[in-house]
C-alpha cells in the first residue's frame, strides 16, 4: 500500500482476503504455504503485468476479472526498477530491516584501476 501511495494510488486490504486492493480490483498478492515441514512464501505486485495472464486459472481462487495492475491506476515509468526499489525501501522500513552497506568499488570491479 506504501508503495502505491508513492504514486497517488489508494490501495486498501479487503477483509478475508489476502492481498492489497485498488477498488474493487486486486493488485497485489501475498501467499503462504507449508508443504514437507518447507514455508514458502511470495508477493507479487502487478505492475505492467499483461491481465490476459490471470484468464487461464482463477488466481488466489478469484474471478481472473477482479485482477488490476498499477499501470492500470497510475503513470509509471516502463522499466520496473523504480517499483522494485520503493518495494525494498518500504519492507526494510515496515519490517525494522536495514540493508548492508554497498560494497566498495575495489570489491566490485577489482580488474579496473582507479583513475585519479
Amino acid at each position: 500500500m506504501r508503495v502505491l501511495a508513492e504514486f497517488q494510488v489508494e490501495g486498501r486490504r479487503e477483509p478475508g482476503k489476502t492481498g492489497v486492493w485498488i477498488g474493487e480490483k486486486k493488485v497485489c498478492s501475498i501467499g503462504v504455504a507449508v508443504r514437507r515441514w518447507v514455508t514458502f512464501h511470495g508477493l507479487a505486485l502487478n505492475v505492467h503485468t499483461d491481465p490476459a495472464a490471470f484468464l487461464g486459472f482463477n488466481p488466489c481462487g478469484l474471478d481472473p476479472e477482479v485482477m488490476t495492475r498499477l499501470a492500470d491506476h497510475a503513470d509509471l515509468p516502463p522499466a520496473t526498477i523504480l517499483i522494485e526499489v520503493l518495494m525494498i525501501r518500504h519492507f526494510t522500513e515496515v519490517f525494522g530491516f536495514e540493508l548492508p552497506p554497498p560494497p566498495s568499488r575495489e570489491a566490485r570491479f577489482p580488474e579496473l584501476p582507479i583513475l585519479g
